[in-house]
């Protein structure tokens, strides 16, 4: 399987569909089990991606006059350097990554109502498949 590191601003936050998904009582015991090794697998992948990104911020952000990073409501700004950063963060938004897993198959059916919407099956395309049992 082959992710960007898009994935990881998408998918990888409290309310993503991948959480909901492996946090949703009755699925099956395979499919959860898949759902879990696949968040193992990628939480290193995720702290990496965002002490990288965390460097890029620090490197590319306002700093004061002793060098020290600018910060407004717990935000570091990033107003001077904007073009610097963006295009360093599409960069290593771009990276790909290959997962050592194979995509995962759950049946739509197992899937309770309300869990996943429309849209978050279009973001889990590529790393899960949803199979309708005949």
């Amino acid at each position: 399987m082959r992710i960007t590191n898009v994935f990881f601003e998408q998918n990888i936050t409290k309310e993503s569909p991948l959480i909901k998904l492996c946090q949703c009582a009755g699925l099956p015991t395979k499919v959860s089990y898949w759902l879990s090794r696949l968040l193992a697998h990628l939480e290193p992948l995720n702290k990496t991606y965002a002490n990288e990104k965390r460097k890029l911020i620090e490197k590319w952000c306002d700093k004061d006059e002793n060098g020290k990073p600018k910060e407004e409501n717990g935000q570091y700004m990033l107003s001077e350097h904007m073009n610097e950063f963006n295009a360093e963060y599409v960069e290593l938004l771009e990276i790909e990554l290959e997962i050592d897993m194979k995509v995962i198959e759950i049946p739509l059916d197992k899937i309770p109502s309300g869990v996943l919407n429309s849209y978050d099956f279009a973001q889990l395309k590529g790393i899960l498949e949803f199979k309708e049992e005949v």
